[in-house]
């Protein structure tokens, strides 16, 4: 949903949202135990806003490792997509197009169903898609060239 969005930017605009809705809660309600907790998890997931909010308060928190990856995948698609990248032009071969695939361990995408499972979520991309995606943009941007359907050819130097 939202298209145009990365899935990185629908999560953010769903914890703003999820924060303003808490907030105007307290604005109304007070601040109880619950919408405390809310918050903190918000802030726990890494999201700013409800870090500032509580930091505002006085609370300190700190982010955690997501639940599904560990941190162990999205903070190093940049590399992946470098080594990728360098390793296309070694081989010195015209394209003009490429699919990229990718082995994501078995455990996280087992993390991934249990979540999905859980909470009975029906439209969720998955994380095998998502870093192909991911991965691919950053590629053709590093190269100059595009995913299939795109002609633009990428020449090795």
């Amino acid at each position: 949903m939202g298209t145009g969005l990365s899935n990185e930017e629908r999560g953010r605009a769903i914890k703003d949202y999820l924060l303003m809705r808490i907030h105007e809660k307290v604005l109304n309600e007070g601040l109880s135990d619950e919408l405390l907790s809310d918050i903190k998890a918000l802030a726990m997931s890494g999201h700013e806003p409800s870090i500032k909010f509580l930091t505002n308060m006085g609370i300190n928190v700190s982010p955690v490792k997501c639940y599904v990856c560990g941190d162990a995948i999205f903070n190093r698609l940049d590399e992946w997509a470098n080594t990728i990248a360098n390793n296309l032009r070694m081989l010195g071969v015209e394209f003009r197009s490429f699919r990229l695939g990718s082995r994501v361990p078995l455990d996280i995408l087992n993390r991934e169903l249990s979540i999905t499972t859980e909470f009975n979520i029906s439209s969720a991309e998955s994380i095998k898609r998502e870093i192909n995606r991911e991965l691919g943009k950053r590629v053709s941007a590093i190269l100059g060239s595009h995913s299939i359907g795109r002609n633009p050819m990428w020449r090795p130097s």
